[in-house]
């Protein structure tokens, strides 16, 4: 990791068994201490967004998330999102992150 590392938001469960919270908490302090922007939000749920109020924190979150950043880094053509979760049975997929970062 370095600056050069992506925006990264991470959404983690507190009662997640699939990825522990701690897991979460760790990959946000590394790329908190390598410069990077990053967001830790930490929901009550499991792995994956199981109830409407959760859905609803992440859908609110990830939009204060990008409207922030995206101000920032409008020139910046490489900027991506990851989102770090399970991904609910909405049918989304779960993006792993690169080797290369």
């Amino acid at each position: 990791m370095s600056a050069h590392t992506v925006l990264t938001l991470i959404f983690a469960g507190k009662t997640d068994v699939l990825i522990p919270l701690d897991h979460a908490q760790r990959f946000h302090a590394a790329l908190q201490n390598s410069g990077v922007a990053t967001e830790l939000v930490i929901h009550n749920g499991g792995h994956g967004f199981d109830d409407a109020k959760s859905l609803q924190t992440f859908i609110t979150r990830t939009t204060a998330f990008l409207k922030t950043h995206l101000r920032r880094q409008q020139s910046d053509t490489r900027t991506m999102f990851r989102f770090c979760s399970g991904y609910a049975s909405s049918g989304a997929h779960q993006v792993e992150p690169s080797s290369s970062d």
